[in-house]
């Protein structure tokens, strides 16, 4: 009979379904640990991607706005008069999850958080801006019809005078410099930061590829 004392027995006869069972499930559980942190970096890939797709679609909302509307007109000292309503939608839509992203905090990238949120409020603060300022335009504009003046009319400030109130003069033109101050802002940081974001979402996946910002250009004038 066979048994353990007997030293005829090789020890890895019995050692070896036990080690087989141990490393099995060993192996089961890593495959499983390993198959969690791959969805889980999955997840926070798909979220990173979103809101960076997000960003650029408010630099390129705003890149829109401020090259049909306002460029032409920076340097007029009448240019609260002369540009028109630019706005047709609130931009609801266009909302960060700023949740989906909260792993950033146990990085050493978490400062850029803080200046997402800062930009996506300034996105917001511009869209109200412009709103508020296109309701006080239509206003101009009806005044303008009541007074029989049509498009091809020159508009003087003379002219103007005549037709609006100081009160509508003086909120066009406080909410234009306003509009255009917060362009300057925007237009010096947030593609920057748009940049910074993606190069860390590089550095914290890397093999993963994320979208590149675009650049809304001015079409060529035709000749």
């Amino acid at each position: 009979m066979c048994t353990l004392s007997d030293p005829s027995t090789p020890i890895v006869q019995f050692i070896s379904p036990l080690a087989a069972a141990f490393f099995g499930s060993f192996a089961t559980y890593l495959f499983g640990v390993y198959r969690e942190n791959k969805k889980e970096n999955s997840n926070k890939t798909q979220a990173a991607q979103q809101v960076l797709f997000t960003l650029i679609r408010q630099y390129n909302v705003i890149s829109r706005i401020k090259r049909d509307f306002f460029t032409e007109y920076k340097d007029y000292p009448d240019r609260h008069l002369r540009i028109l309503p630019a706005i047709d939608s609130d931009y609801s839509d266009l909302r960060i999850n700023i949740d989906s992203i909260s792993f950033l905090l146990s990085t050493k990238f978490r400062d850029t958080l803080n200046e997402i949120l800062q930009f996506e409020s300034i996105f917001h603060v511009i869209i109200v801006a412009i709103t508020n300022r296109s309701k006080s335009h239509f206003e101009l504009q009806k005044k303008c019809e009541s007074a029989g003046i049509g498009k091809e009319t020159i508009i003087t400030p003379e002219l103007i005078q005549q037709i609006i109130s100081d009160r509508l003069d003086i909120i066009l033109k406080k909410s234009t410099d306003e509009i255009y101050n917060l362009l300057d802002e925007w237009d010096k940081s947030f593609m920057p930061v748009i940049e910074k974001f993606r190069n860390e979402l590089i550095k914290l996946f890397p093999g993963h590829k994320f979208i590149r910002p675009e650049i809304i250009k001015k079409p060529k004038q035709m000749s």
